[in-house]
């Protein structure tokens, strides 16, 4: 062995036996029971922090449900309790700065939905692909951004088909006005 394989050797040794030690203690948390640790919502709320939830569409809806309350406007309901510590139930009331911040990928082949109760709580800012907002003749024109969005949305995700196939609509509609 060389003098740095020793010492680490004898580092591990070290350790192990302090290790062993801690789990001769009479601490029942040492001994492989359950503790409570506050996370990093429970921080944030607690601090004042901004936090950002990505991909909240694949959450599960029980998850994003007890969530719920911390989007309230008024502070006082912005609450959120606590009954998994294994103790008697915790209320932690959000600091006035927090802040909750939700972001979702749509059309993602398995992307979940986001209840409406918590929709309503939030404000939301769809962020569009820049070739869904440049598209010829129709960057100013929002009822062709909406249906380019609502192709993505739905799986067609070539620009060139959703034209076509808007295109295709648009020359229906007008038959069938001609037709009445």
């Amino acid at each position: 062995f060389s003098q740095l394989a020793w010492d680490k050797l004898q580092r591990a040794r070290q350790l192990f036996h302090s290790l062993q030690q801690q789990n001769k203690s009479t601490d029942t948390t040492a001994k492989g029971g359950f503790r409570w640790v506050d996370g990093i919502l429970i921080k944030a709320m607690e601090y004042g922090h901004w936090l950002h939830l990505e991909n909240a569409n694949l959450c599960p809806s029980a998850v994003l449900d007890r969530l719920n309350p911390l989007l309230e406007e008024t502070t006082q309901l912005r609450q959120l309790i606590v009954t998994e510590s294994g103790t008697e139930p915790r209320v932690v009331t959000a600091h006035k700065k927090f802040r909750l911040f939700l972001s979702m990928t749509s059309g993602h082949q398995s992307s979940g939905e986001v209840s409406r109760a918590m929709r309503n709580r939030c404000v939301e800012i769809s962020l569009l692909a820049p070739e869904v907002v440049a598209v010829e003749g129709g960057g100013d024109d929002g009822q062709t951004v909406d249906a380019l969005e609502i192709c993505a949305q739905s799986g067609i995700l070539s620009t060139s088909l959703a034209k076509w196939l808007m295109d295709c609509h648009a020359k229906a509609s007008l038959q069938r006005a001609r037709c009445d």
